[in-house]
């Protein structure tokens, strides 16, 4: 169904940027912003209790144009201030920028033409990885422009689902109306921070009524060693547990099957590896590590659903002897095998 579009204020796109101790990268991500040359635009800019210049860099650029509104606010993290941002919108369509990446120059000019074109409620695009000068682009899921309306949407589900190809928040263009149609209290999830794109992508990519996939590289994604998603985090599972249960609800639809239920298990458990691995290469002390153990076996949605339909099978080899010592909680075993692991991988490497 065509969605007939009225602009508010003339304004196409809200540019929605969280700002948190940004200082090194926030001006090149602004001003790949501003030299854009499709020009109806807003850029929000929403300092989450920063505690170095980042703030007085977003006032400064305020003050020189006025297509950028600042907001300062006390320290809640990604998700609450995107949420904060977006009712703060005026644009027909919603973008999100993260303050140590930045954009090309025709990214909007791109995504309006593909909106023009198709009527479309999202459009998810293309991201190019930059480390240092280097820039590598991302393999593409479809290697054209794809469009998913309620007749094919499944292909896009799972990749989405099963996968963590779609994640990203910030490689996507969604109608800021659909935005503020979503329901859920995102409150709720305000410990959330791993898995918070997944999270917010769920209901925009579920109710879109028509999705275009763009194959272009339209965004830099900048590797940051000192970026929170880089640091070892004992209890980065809660936040993938507490997302993928709210993403297990969808699965309640006829459209999928008991085999998509097991391959939903299956990834997350894949997650719930990663972390252990991560959590037994880590410094911490072993009776700490024990307990975090625990808390992933014992948590309900882990126990109740991921270890049930997992299918054990399909987990990789290098991860699949570690997911069975820890789900039958042989932490000691884990532990030995984890070190000899990383010393057998070292030696093979020189």
């Amino acid at each position: 169904m065509a969605v007939n579009y009225m602009l508010k204020n003339n304004v196409r796109f809200s540019i929605h940027v969280p700002v948190y101790n940004a200082e090194r990268f926030l001006t090149r991500c602004i001003d790949s912003l501003l030299a854009q040359t499709f020009k109806s635009f807003e850029i929000i800019l929403t300092d989450d209790g920063s505690t170095d210049n980042s703030g007085r860099i977003c006032d400064a650029y305020a003050e020189k144009d006025a297509c950028i509104r600042v907001f300062h606010n006390e320290n809640h993290g990604v998700l609450w201030t995107r949420c904060f941002s977006i009712y703060k919108s005026n644009g027909d369509y919603s973008m999100f920028v993260d303050s140590d990446d930045f954009i090309e120059c025709e990214t909007l000019n791109r995504i309006n033409q593909i909106i023009e074109q198709h009527s479309s409620d999202l459009v998810i695009f293309n991201y190019r990885r930059v480390i240092g000068d280097e820039k590598k682009d991302s393999p593409p899921i479809w290697d054209q422009i794809s469009i998913f309306e309620n007749n094919n949407k499944k292909e896009l589900y799972d990749q989405f689902l099963f996968t963590s190809s779609l994640n990203n928040i910030c490689m996507k263009a969604v109608r800021t109306e659909l935005l503020l149609s979503d329901p859920t209290n995102y409150q709720k999830y305000s410990h959330v921070t791993n898995a918070e794109d997944f999270l917010q992508s769920l209901y925009i990519i579920f109710h879109a009524q028509k999705i275009v996939y763009l194959p272009d590289c339209l965004y830099n994604y900048c590797y940051n060693n000192m970026s929170t998603t880089n640091k070892v985090n004992l209890y980065r599972f809660k936040s993938i547990l507490s997302a993928r249960e709210k993403g297990a609800e969808y699965l309640s639809d006829n459209l999928f099957s008991e085999d998509d239920r097991r391959k939903y298990a299956t990834f997350i458990m894949q997650s719930m590896v990663g972390c252990v691995l991560e959590i037994a290469t880590s410094e911490v002390n072993f009776s700490k590590k024990i307990e975090v153990y625990n808390e992933i076996n014992s948590n309900h949605f882990f126990s109740k659903f991921v270890r049930v339909k997992c299918d054990y099978s399909l987990l990789k080899t290098e991860k699949r002897w570690a997911c069975n010592m820890f789900v039958n909680e042989q932490y000691k075993r884990l532990q030995i095998c984890t070190f000899a692991y990383r010393v057998y991988k070292t030696i093979k490497e020189n």
